[in-house]
Protein backbone atom coordinates (compact mmCIF):
# COMPACT_ATOMS: atom_id res chain seq x y z
CA UNK A 1 0.00 0.00 0.00
CA UNK A 2 2.81 2.42 0.84
CA UNK A 3 4.45 1.71 -2.50
CA UNK A 4 1.22 2.37 -4.39
CA UNK A 5 0.64 5.67 -2.55
CA UNK A 6 4.19 6.80 -3.31
CA UNK A 7 3.71 6.08 -7.02
CA UNK A 8 0.49 8.13 -7.08
CA UNK A 9 2.21 11.10 -5.41
CA UNK A 10 5.08 10.97 -7.88
CA UNK A 11 2.66 10.85 -10.81
CA UNK A 12 0.68 13.84 -9.50
CA UNK A 13 3.85 15.86 -9.00
CA UNK A 14 4.97 15.04 -12.52
CA UNK A 15 1.63 16.19 -14.00
CA UNK A 16 1.69 19.38 -11.89
CA UNK A 17 5.12 20.38 -13.12
CA UNK A 18 4.44 19.28 -16.72
CA UNK A 19 1.37 21.50 -17.23
CA UNK A 20 3.17 24.85 -16.62
CA UNK A 21 6.01 23.67 -18.83
CA UNK A 22 3.63 22.83 -21.69
CA UNK A 23 1.79 26.17 -21.22
CA UNK A 24 5.10 28.08 -21.29
CA UNK A 25 6.14 26.27 -24.46
CA UNK A 26 2.78 27.08 -26.09
CA UNK A 27 3.20 30.79 -25.26
CA UNK A 28 6.72 30.91 -26.66
CA UNK A 29 5.65 29.01 -29.78
CA UNK A 30 2.67 31.33 -30.35
CA UNK A 31 4.91 34.41 -29.96
CA UNK A 32 7.39 33.05 -32.50
CA UNK A 33 4.65 32.08 -34.97
CA UNK A 34 3.08 35.53 -34.61
CA UNK A 35 6.33 37.22 -35.65
CA UNK A 36 6.72 34.95 -38.68
CA UNK A 37 3.10 35.58 -39.74
CA UNK A 38 3.50 39.31 -39.24
CA UNK A 39 6.60 39.38 -41.43
CA UNK A 40 4.62 37.56 -44.13
CA UNK A 41 1.80 40.22 -43.95
CA UNK A 42 -0.63 37.60 -42.66
CA UNK A 43 -1.77 39.99 -39.97
CA UNK A 44 -5.07 38.35 -39.12
CA UNK A 45 -3.38 35.02 -38.38
CA UNK A 46 -0.66 36.86 -36.47
CA UNK A 47 -3.32 38.49 -34.32
CA UNK A 48 -4.83 35.10 -33.46
CA UNK A 49 -1.41 33.84 -32.35
CA UNK A 50 -0.77 36.98 -30.30
CA UNK A 51 -4.04 36.47 -28.47
CA UNK A 52 -2.68 33.09 -27.32
CA UNK A 53 0.59 34.44 -25.94
CA UNK A 54 -1.17 37.43 -24.33
CA UNK A 55 -3.04 35.27 -21.85
CA UNK A 56 -2.39 35.53 -18.11
CA UNK A 57 -1.05 31.97 -18.02
CA UNK A 58 1.95 33.03 -20.08
CA UNK A 59 5.25 34.30 -18.72
CA UNK A 60 5.19 38.00 -17.83
CA UNK A 61 7.98 38.85 -20.27
CA UNK A 62 6.39 36.93 -23.13
CA UNK A 63 2.94 38.30 -22.34
CA UNK A 64 4.18 41.91 -22.27
CA UNK A 65 5.83 41.53 -25.69
CA UNK A 66 2.74 39.88 -27.16
CA UNK A 67 0.44 42.58 -25.82
CA UNK A 68 2.63 45.27 -27.39
CA UNK A 69 2.81 43.40 -30.69
CA UNK A 70 -0.95 42.91 -30.61
CA UNK A 71 -1.53 46.67 -30.41
CA UNK A 72 0.86 47.21 -33.31
CA UNK A 73 -0.81 44.55 -35.45
CA UNK A 74 -4.26 46.02 -34.75
CA UNK A 75 -3.01 49.43 -35.90
CA UNK A 76 -1.48 47.96 -39.07
CA UNK A 77 -4.36 45.68 -40.08
CA UNK A 78 -6.39 47.37 -42.86
CA UNK A 79 -10.16 47.08 -43.31
CA UNK A 80 -12.65 47.43 -46.16
CA UNK A 81 -16.28 48.58 -46.34
CA UNK A 82 -18.05 47.07 -49.35
CA UNK A 83 -20.94 48.92 -51.02
CA UNK A 84 -22.97 47.63 -53.97
CA UNK A 85 -24.99 49.71 -56.45
CA UNK A 86 -26.88 48.84 -59.62
CA UNK A 87 -26.61 50.44 -63.07
CA UNK A 88 -28.85 53.31 -61.88
CA UNK A 89 -26.62 54.07 -58.89
CA UNK A 90 -29.12 52.72 -56.33
CA UNK A 91 -27.96 50.72 -53.30
CA UNK A 92 -28.30 46.94 -53.56
CA UNK A 93 -28.93 45.01 -50.34
CA UNK A 94 -28.99 41.31 -49.53
CA UNK A 95 -26.03 40.38 -51.75
CA UNK A 96 -23.34 37.81 -50.90
CA UNK A 97 -19.81 39.17 -50.48
CA UNK A 98 -16.55 37.29 -50.80
CA UNK A 99 -13.19 38.90 -50.04
CA UNK A 100 -10.68 36.43 -51.47
CA UNK A 101 -12.08 33.15 -50.08
CA UNK A 102 -13.66 34.60 -46.93
CA UNK A 103 -17.42 35.32 -46.87
CA UNK A 104 -18.52 38.66 -45.49
CA UNK A 105 -21.71 40.60 -44.78
CA UNK A 106 -22.95 43.54 -46.84
CA UNK A 107 -23.93 45.57 -43.78
CA UNK A 108 -21.75 48.70 -43.95
CA UNK A 109 -19.32 47.51 -41.26
CA UNK A 110 -15.55 47.43 -41.93
CA UNK A 111 -14.02 44.00 -42.54
CA UNK A 112 -10.40 43.41 -41.58
CA UNK A 113 -8.15 42.07 -44.35
CA UNK A 114 -4.47 41.48 -44.88
CA UNK A 115 -2.53 44.14 -46.83
CA UNK A 116 -1.85 43.48 -50.50
CA UNK A 117 -3.99 42.56 -53.49
CA UNK A 118 -7.50 41.46 -52.55
CA UNK A 119 -10.30 40.18 -54.76
CA UNK A 120 -13.79 41.44 -53.90
CA UNK A 121 -16.75 39.57 -55.40
CA UNK A 122 -20.43 40.43 -54.85
CA UNK A 123 -23.29 38.21 -56.03
CA UNK A 124 -26.82 39.67 -56.01
CA UNK A 125 -29.95 37.60 -55.46
CA UNK A 126 -30.70 37.87 -59.16
CA UNK A 127 -27.42 36.10 -59.92
CA UNK A 128 -25.70 39.22 -61.22
CA UNK A 129 -22.01 39.37 -60.31
CA UNK A 130 -19.71 42.33 -59.68
CA UNK A 131 -16.02 41.73 -59.13
CA UNK A 132 -12.84 43.77 -58.85
CA UNK A 133 -9.33 43.57 -57.45
CA UNK A 134 -8.06 46.20 -55.04
CA UNK A 135 -4.65 46.95 -53.58
CA UNK A 136 -5.01 47.44 -49.83
CA UNK A 137 -2.29 49.42 -48.06
CA UNK A 138 -0.87 48.67 -44.63
CA UNK A 139 -2.86 50.49 -41.93
CA UNK A 140 -5.64 51.59 -44.34
CA UNK A 141 -8.85 51.72 -42.30
CA UNK A 142 -12.49 51.51 -43.47
CA UNK A 143 -11.68 51.98 -47.15
CA UNK A 144 -14.94 52.07 -49.14
CA UNK A 145 -14.99 49.71 -52.13
CA UNK A 146 -17.78 50.55 -54.60
CA UNK A 147 -19.08 47.48 -56.42
CA UNK A 148 -21.32 48.41 -59.37
CA UNK A 149 -23.56 46.00 -61.26
CA UNK A 150 -24.04 46.53 -64.99
CA UNK A 151 -27.81 45.96 -64.83
CA UNK A 152 -30.64 47.66 -62.90
CA UNK A 153 -31.69 45.75 -59.78
CA UNK A 154 -34.29 46.06 -57.09
CA UNK A 155 -33.23 47.21 -53.65
CA UNK A 156 -33.13 43.62 -52.32
CA UNK A 157 -30.86 42.54 -55.19
CA UNK A 158 -33.51 40.80 -57.28
CA UNK A 159 -33.86 41.53 -60.98
CA UNK A 160 -35.50 44.81 -61.86
CA UNK A 161 -38.90 44.42 -63.48
CA UNK A 162 -40.08 47.32 -65.60
CA UNK A 163 -43.68 48.37 -64.81
CA UNK A 164 -46.27 47.12 -67.29
CA UNK A 165 -49.15 49.45 -68.17
CA UNK A 166 -50.89 51.32 -70.96
CA UNK A 167 -48.68 53.44 -73.17
CA UNK A 168 -48.19 56.86 -71.81
CA UNK A 169 -50.06 59.61 -73.59
CA UNK A 170 -48.10 62.23 -75.38
CA UNK A 171 -47.91 65.32 -73.31
CA UNK A 172 -49.72 68.22 -74.87
CA UNK A 173 -47.95 71.50 -74.99
CA UNK A 174 -49.99 74.05 -73.05
CA UNK A 175 -51.02 77.11 -74.98
CA UNK A 176 -48.69 80.05 -74.54
CA UNK A 177 -49.71 82.36 -71.78
CA UNK A 178 -51.12 85.67 -72.89
CA UNK A 179 -49.09 88.74 -72.29
CA UNK A 180 -50.08 90.78 -69.28
CA UNK A 181 -49.45 94.42 -68.57
CA UNK A 182 -47.25 93.55 -65.62
CA UNK A 183 -46.84 95.50 -62.41
CA UNK A 184 -45.46 98.72 -63.93
CA UNK A 185 -48.90 100.37 -64.50
CA UNK A 186 -49.92 99.65 -60.93
CA UNK A 187 -46.67 101.00 -59.50
CA UNK A 188 -46.94 104.18 -61.56
CA UNK A 189 -50.61 104.55 -60.68
CA UNK A 190 -49.87 104.14 -56.97
CA UNK A 191 -47.11 106.73 -57.16
CA UNK A 192 -49.46 109.11 -58.96
CA UNK A 193 -52.19 108.71 -56.36
CA UNK A 194 -49.66 109.24 -53.56
CA UNK A 195 -48.40 112.43 -55.26
CA UNK A 196 -51.98 113.74 -55.59
CA UNK A 197 -52.57 113.09 -51.90
CA UNK A 198 -49.44 115.08 -51.06
CA UNK A 199 -50.68 117.85 -53.37
CA UNK A 200 -54.04 117.95 -51.58
CA UNK A 201 -52.40 118.14 -48.16
CA UNK A 202 -49.96 120.90 -49.14
CA UNK A 203 -52.63 122.88 -50.98
CA UNK A 204 -55.04 122.80 -48.05
CA UNK A 205 -52.39 123.53 -45.42
CA UNK A 206 -50.96 126.32 -47.63
CA UNK A 207 -54.30 128.07 -47.93
CA UNK A 208 -54.81 127.71 -44.18
CA UNK A 209 -51.41 129.24 -43.47
CA UNK A 210 -52.04 132.01 -46.00
CA UNK A 211 -55.32 132.87 -44.25
CA UNK A 212 -53.51 133.07 -40.94
CA UNK A 213 -51.02 135.54 -42.43
CA UNK A 214 -53.81 137.68 -43.91
CA UNK A 215 -55.65 137.82 -40.59
CA UNK A 216 -52.46 138.48 -38.67
CA UNK A 217 -49.43 140.37 -39.88
CA UNK A 218 -51.06 140.93 -43.28
CA UNK A 219 -53.39 143.57 -41.87
CA UNK A 220 -50.46 145.65 -40.70
CA UNK A 221 -48.21 144.63 -43.58
CA UNK A 222 -45.56 143.58 -41.12
CA UNK A 223 -45.01 139.97 -42.31
CA UNK A 224 -41.39 138.90 -42.41
CA UNK A 225 -39.70 136.54 -44.90
CA UNK A 226 -39.44 133.94 -42.17
CA UNK A 227 -43.24 133.92 -41.93
CA UNK A 228 -43.92 134.09 -45.68
CA UNK A 229 -41.35 131.51 -46.95
CA UNK A 230 -42.98 128.42 -45.34
CA UNK A 231 -46.30 129.32 -46.98
CA UNK A 232 -44.62 129.76 -50.35
CA UNK A 233 -42.85 126.40 -49.94
CA UNK A 234 -46.18 124.67 -49.38
CA UNK A 235 -47.67 126.10 -52.57
CA UNK A 236 -44.53 125.26 -54.54
CA UNK A 237 -44.54 121.69 -53.15
CA UNK A 238 -48.22 121.37 -53.96
CA UNK A 239 -47.56 122.38 -57.58
CA UNK A 240 -44.68 119.93 -57.93
CA UNK A 241 -46.73 117.11 -56.38
CA UNK A 242 -49.63 117.85 -58.72
CA UNK A 243 -47.34 117.67 -61.74
CA UNK A 244 -45.73 114.42 -60.60
CA UNK A 245 -49.13 112.87 -59.85
CA UNK A 246 -50.56 113.76 -63.28
CA UNK A 247 -47.46 112.50 -65.11
CA UNK A 248 -47.37 109.24 -63.14
CA UNK A 249 -51.07 108.51 -63.71
CA UNK A 250 -50.69 109.31 -67.41
CA UNK A 251 -47.70 107.00 -67.68
CA UNK A 252 -49.63 104.26 -65.86
CA UNK A 253 -52.50 104.50 -68.34
CA UNK A 254 -50.16 104.41 -71.33
CA UNK A 255 -48.17 101.48 -69.91
CA UNK A 256 -51.34 99.53 -69.20
CA UNK A 257 -52.75 100.07 -72.69
CA UNK A 258 -49.48 99.22 -74.44
CA UNK A 259 -48.88 96.13 -72.30
CA UNK A 260 -52.28 94.54 -72.95
CA UNK A 261 -52.43 91.67 -75.50
CA UNK A 262 -53.56 92.60 -78.96
CA UNK A 263 -57.19 91.89 -79.77
CA UNK A 264 -56.52 91.61 -83.53
CA UNK A 265 -56.94 88.00 -84.77
CA UNK A 266 -53.77 86.35 -85.93
CA UNK A 267 -55.00 85.66 -89.46
CA UNK A 268 -56.22 89.24 -89.84
CA UNK A 269 -52.95 90.62 -88.56
CA UNK A 270 -51.00 88.51 -91.05
CA UNK A 271 -53.10 89.92 -93.86
CA UNK A 272 -52.07 93.50 -93.20
CA UNK A 273 -49.49 94.98 -95.51
CA UNK A 274 -47.70 98.19 -94.68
Amino acid sequence: MRLTFSLVVVALLALTTARPARAANACVTAAGNAQDLRDANRLREARAALLVCSQRTCNNVVRADCERWLREVDAQTPSLVVRATDARGRDVLGARVMIDDSPSELDGHPVTVDPGQRRVRVVARSGAVAEQRVLVALGEKARVVEMKFDVPLEEDGTAHVAPVGPPTEEKKTPPPAQDKPGVAPYVLGGAGVAALLVFTYLEVSGHSAFSDLENGCGRTRSCTDAEIDPVKSKFVGAGVSLGIGLVAIGAAVITYVVGRPSKVPVNLARGFRF
